[in-house]
């Protein structure tokens, strides 16, 4: 399989390791490794299992788990390959127990590739079967390539022979160039963990820094050799209302800090507070990423194009709306994520890019019609939270664009031009980012809030004696995104029956629509429908809020061990007019409230009123902050159930003389 580089492993090779006698390096490293394998003990071998752990059916720790990773061992070393260049060689072993039907799809592997090379992967099926053990190989036609344009992107297969009981073992072993910042280990997952062991071989005459995130002590922390255990590592469960998982679990990351084997060479030194400011220097010197958007050499086409489509423009506002659209449908994103190589002409020939493609050619255009513009690097939502601390590359897996305007900032990511020039993607939407220039610096990545109003009205029509009403749907940002992907999505006549789906008793009728096709205007949908039939009874029960995204409780626990994010804050306002029939009178009203929580991050206001035949309701929700602490849960999870309950209360008519 050909190794793919990726760009960070490049700058590093390019920038830490100058053409060296490696003679040396090499000997260093030989004479480490012979210090290391004495000192360790014998480690899990492959297909040799427990009796116990074969008959074993229920893990005690955890008696629900539908499977079990009983050995997670990994061991990285750093060596010189026939180039002589060095490269990162991890070989990993993992051993896992399916316990229930629920488990099978942990027998479905995929192991990352993208700028890695794969080698002696081997995987089995171990069963239990009339007393003995019986094996069955995983055979060669289950294993693929997942690649993208040719690059591959991951390995995956399926084990055989998977029933309640088996033990499924495999190892493998992975070649890279990035030595500056090795793999992450994580000791934890989204099922229990008997036992995660990493084992980091540090060659004399490279300093690594270990960064640690951990819920637990280590069973084994021996940094003379370099090993870690954790033993009986809980599951750590999805939950809804965060980043990614990955951020909670327990895990550990080496970070190369300083280079001895090239002395005098300072760009091999990362310690200290010039660490970011290398690694910005490094980035906007390598000659596939950020030489390509200094000056006009790497991209004159592009730089000419965005010329012509914004000469005679004066509006810089229009000129950057034009060139975003103009990018993001002449570059097609290729979904590969990552800090990846850029090359700008080739991406714009072909029509498609990786991210770093696109939105450096969105910069290149602006900067050739005179505006500032800078990539800010970032990690999406589902990549996980960025460490600060050291410049580790692998924390970053995308790229926006930062541009200058009249003395605001602008962040922008021209991936995906559905979205209106303004508005970032959900999944960068992340915290931070790191702007790559001369001077770097870190920036907030501040959300635009989502916003929805409704206006419903509703009344008997005096010649059916039927309820009818209408609704007019006014959204923005987000908000307005969603809808219009959705009408995209699904349809005109599903859209108007998805307004329906929490609310049974009406029924749509017809429903036209706003600023459809312009994603940078607020999105509008009216709709006509029909209320439940108007019973001439004693009494009339009507529920006033029925368009509502909070019908139910998101949050069921009583408590939480993660922090809830959501990516942007969010406003719903909804107006209500109910026209009271002729020969009715209001018996009962909602009472009024205004709820705030935690210095207004979240705030409820519900105020109803009888006035001249009407009854008329503004109920209006605001969630103000993006981030809630676990010990915030509580108050925040409390403060919903009462929106829900208020939101569920009826409005009581009661006939005339009753």
């Amino acid at each position: 399989m050909q190794e793919y580089f990726s760009l960070y492993s490049k700058i590093h090779s390019k920038y830490c390791f100058p053409k060296v006698n490696y003679l040396g390096f090499v000997l260093i490293l030989y004479f480490g490794l012979i210090t290391e394998v004495f000192a360790q003990e014998e480690v899990l071998r492959y297909g040799k299992v427990d009796t116990a752990d074969l008959k074993m059916n229920v893990y005690e720790r955890d008696p629900e788990a539908s499977a079990v990773v009983l050995h997670d061992f990994a061991k990285t070393r750093i060596e010189v390959n026939n180039d002589g260049i060095p490269q990162v060689i991890t070989y990993r072993h993992r051993r896992i127990k399916i316990l229930k039907r629920d488990g099978f799809q942990y027998g479905d592997i995929s192991i990352p590739l993208l700028g890695k090379s794969l080698y002696n992967l081997n995987a089995q099926t171990i069963n239990w079967s009339k007393r003995k053990k019986e094996i069955t190989k995983t055979r060669a036609y289950v294993f693929f390539d997942n690649t993208v344009n040719n690059v591959p992107i991951s390995f995956d297969f399926s084990f055989p022979a998977i029933e309640v009981g088996s033990i499924l073992d495999y190892h493998y072993e992975v070649r890279y160039g990035n030595i500056y910042c090795p793999d992450t280990w994580y000791f934890q997952e989204g099922i229990p963990v008997r036992w995660s062991e990493y084992q980091f071989i540090q060659p004399m005459g490279l300093d690594y820094v270990s960064l640690v995130t951990k819920s637990k002590d280590f069973h084994i922390r021996d940094t003379t050799i370099q090993r870690f255990v954790m033993t009986d590592m809980r599951a750590l469960k999805e939950a809804p209302y965060i980043t990614t998982m990955k951020d909670h679990y327990a895990r550990m990351q080496f970070q190369l800090v300083k280079n001895h084997l090239y002395s005098g060479n300072p760009s091999t030194n990362f310690e200290g507070a010039l660490a970011w400011k290398k690694f910005s220097e490094r980035l906007l010197n390598y000659e596939f990423w950020g030489k390509q958007i200094k000056g006009k050499q790497k991209n004159k086409k592009i730089a000419k194009d965005a010329q012509l489509l914004t000469l005679g423009m004066t509006d810089t506002l229009a000129m950057v709306d034009s060139i975003y659209r103009f990018i993001g449908n002449a570059l097609k994103f290729n979904s590969i994520s990552g800090i990846q190589d850029a090359y700008l002409n080739n991406a714009y020939k072909k029509g498609s890019g990786n991210g770093s493609e696109i939105n450096l050619s969105f910069i290149s255009a602006l900067r050739a019609v005179g505006i500032s513009a800078d990539p800010v690097l970032i990690s999406t939502r589902d990549h996980g939270k960025v460490k600060e601390l050291y410049p580790i590359a692998r924390q970053f897996n995308h790229v926006i664009v930062q541009a200058e305007i009249g003395g605001k900032r602008y962040h922008m990511d021209a991936v995906d031009p559905r979205y209106p020039y303004f508005l970032l993607r959900e999944n960068d939407l992340n915290t931070r980012g790191f702007v790559v220039k001369s001077a770097p610096e870190w920036v907030d990545i501040i959300p635009q809030r989502s916003v929805t109003n409704h206006r419903i009205l509703l009344s008997v029509n005096e010649k059916s004696g039927n309820w009818e009403g209408k609704k007019l749907g006014i959204y923005e940002n987000y908000a307005a995104h969603n809808r219009r992907r959705k009408l995209k999505e699904e349809g005109k006549t599903t859209y108007l029956k998805q307004n329906f789906t929490k609310n049974p008793d009406y029924q749509g009728v017809a429903v036209e629509f706003k600023h459809q096709n312009d994603p940078n205007a607020r999105f509008e949908d009216e709709i006509t429908f029909q209320g439940p039939d108007f019973d001439d009874g004693d009494f009339i029960y009507l529920q006033p809020i029925t368009f509502s995204s909070f019908t139910k409780n998101p949050f069921k626990l009583n408590s939480r061990i993660y922090p809830i994010d959501w990516a942007y804050p969010f406003l719903e306002v909804t107006l209500y007019n109910l026209k009271i029939p002729g020969n009715y009178i209001v018996e009962e009203l909602p009472k009024e409230v205004l709820i705030d929580l935690l210095d207004d991050s979240a705030k409820f206001t519900y105020n109803i009123e009888e006035s001249n035949g009407y009854v008329q309701l503004m109920a209006k929700l605001e969630l103000n902050r993006t981030l809630y602490t676990a010990k915030e849960y509580r108050a925040l999870k409390v403060f919903l159930d009462k929106v829900v309950d208020k939101f569920s209360e009826q409005i009581v008519l009661k006939k005339s003389g009753k």
